[in-house]
C-alpha cells in the first residue's frame, strides 16, 4: 500500500467513526427532545404567542396563557389531519377511562413538533367554516366530547375571496370588533408573523439543538475515551482489511434512518414522532457495532493512557516519566479536545465529507481486472 493510499484509507476511516459518533449524538438529541416535548413545547408557545398578538393588535384585552390563548392553541394543534388515525384511537380509547375532553386535547397536541404556515392557515379556515356553520344550523353541532372528522388538508380548497368576511370563533378572543375578527385579518397576519416570528422561535430551537449537541458530543466523546489524535495514528497504521471495512460501514451509514433524520433537522413532516423514533434501537446498535471494532481501540478499557498509567503504578521497567506522563496526559487532553469539536459539528457534515470521499475513492479506483473464465464457463461460451 503507497503513502496516498494508506493515507486517503486512514481519513476514510476516521470520518467513518465521526459520523457513527455523531449519528449517536443526534440519537440522543432526538430522544432528549422526544421525552421534554421540547419541540412541541415550542411549536405550542409560538402559536400561544401569534394568538396574543394578534389580538393585542386588534385592541383585545390580553393576558398570557388566558382562555382564548389556549383553546387557539388547542383546537390547531389537535385538529385531526395532523394525527394518525391510530394515534386518534388510541387518545380518544384511553381518554374514554383515563382523560377527560381537555386531557385528550393536550395529549394530540403534544405530539405535534411543526408546522407549516400553509397548513395553520388551512387549518384556521377549516375550523372558522365549520364555527360559522354551526353557528347557522345549530343541530349539525357535533357533541363536545367527540373529536370531528374531517377530510385531509390537501383535498380541500378554499378561496381568500370566499373566506375572508368569515367570523373567526369567538372562542379565540376576548373582545374584538366584528370587523377585526375576521379569517381574512387572521389569515394576512399569520403570513407577516410567519416571516418574523416564527423564524426566530426556530433559529432559537435551532440554537439550543446546537447547545446541547455540543454538551451531549463531549459527554460521548469521554464515555468513549475517544481520543482523535490517537484514532489518526491507530487508522494510518491498521490494516487495509480494517479501513476497507469502515469504508464498507460508512457506505451503509450513509443511508440509515437516523443519518436521514440528522440530515433533515427542519422538524417538516415530525408530528408523528414514534414512527420517527422506532428505528433507534437498531440504529445504534449498528453504531455501537462499528465503533466496537478492535481495531480502533476505543473505550477506557483500550484506552492507551490508562495502560501507560497502570505501567507507572506497577514501576514496569521502560515506564514513562513523570515528566513524560504529563506531557502524555495532556496529549490525550487535547486529542479528547479535537474529538469533542469534530463530533459537535453534526452528522450532516460528516455524513457529507464522507459521501464525497467515497465518490471520489470510487472515481479514481482502478478498474478491477477480468478473471479468467473457468473450464465450464469458456465451455459453455
Amino acid at each position: 500500500m503507497n503513502l496516498m493510499t494508506q493515507i486517503a484509507s486512514m481519513v476514510i476511516g476516521f470520518v467513518t467513526v465521526m459520523l457513527a459518533t455523531s449519528l449517536v449524538v443526534s440519537v440522543l438529541v432526538r430522544v432528549v427532545h422526544y421525552l421534554g416535548d421540547k419541540r412541541s413545547q415550542t411549536l405550542g408557545e409560538m402559536l400561544g404567542a401569534l394568538n396574543r398578538a394578534f389580538r393585542a393588535n386588534a385592541g383585545d384585552h390580553v393576558l398570557s396563557g388566558d382562555r382564548p390563548q389556549t383553546t387557539f392553541v388547542l383546537d390547531v394543534l389537535s385538529y385531526p389531519t395532523l394525527h394518525l388515525s391510530s394515534d386518534l384511537n388510541a387518545v380518544t380509547t384511553k381518554g374514554t377511562r383515563y382523560l377527560d375532553v381537555q386531557g385528550q386535547r393536550k395529549a394530540l397536541a403534544s405530539r405535534v413538533e411543526y408546522l407549516t404556515e400553509e397548513n395553520l392557515i388551512e387549518i384556521v379556515t377549516r375550523l372558522s367554516l365549520a364555527d360559522s356553520k354551526a353557528v347557522e344550523d345549530p343541530k349539525d353541532v357535533a357533541p363536545k366530547d367527540v373529536l370531528p372528522k374531517v377530510d385531509r388538508i390537501e383535498d380541500v380548497q378554499t378561496k381568500d375571496d370566499k373566506t375572508k368576511d368569515v367570523a373567526l370563533p369567538a372562542r379565540w378572543f376576548d373582545r374584538i370588533e366584528p370587523r377585526r375578527a375576521t379569517l381574512g385579518e387572521l389569515t394576512s397576519y399569520i403570513r407577516t408573523w410567519y416571516k418574523t416570528v416564527e423564524d426566530v422561535g426556530t433559529q432559537n430551537f435551532v440554537l439550543a439543538s446546537r447547545h446541547l449537541t455540543a454538551v451531549l458530543s463531549c459527554i460521548v466523546v469521554v464515555f468513549l475515551c475517544l481520543d482523535g489524535i490517537e484514532l489518526g495514528v491507530d487508522l494510518y497504521r491498521a490494516p487495509a482489511a480494517l479501513t476497507d471495512h469502515l469504508a464498507d460501514q460508512g457506505s451503509t451509514l450513509l443511508h440509515s434512518p437516523t443519518q436521514a433524520e440528522a440530515i433533515h433537522p427542519s422538524g417538516q413532516n415530525a408530528a408523528e414522532r414514534d414512527p420517527d423514533l422506532k428505528d433507534l434501537e437498531s440504529s445504534l446498535i449498528q453504531n455501537n457495532s462499528l465503533l466496537n471494532e478492535p481495531g480502533l481501540n476505543l473505550g477506557w478499557q483500550n484506552s492507551w493512557l490508562v495502560k501507560e498509567l497502570a505501567r507507572v503504578r506497577r514501576n514496569e521497567p521502560g515506564a514513562p516519566t513523570r515528566g513524560a506522563l504529563v506531557l502524555d496526559v495532556l496529549r490525550w487532553l487535547v486529542g479528547l479536545g479535537t474529538s469533542c469539536l469534530l463530533v459537535s459539528l453534526g452528522a450532516p457534515f460528516w455524513a457529507d465529507q464522507l459521501s464525497a470521499l467515497l465518490n471520489l475513492r470510487n472515481a479514481t479506483a482502478p478498474p478491477k481486472k477480468k478473471s479468467k473464465p473457468t473450464k465450464e464457463e469458456a465451455e459453455a461460451a
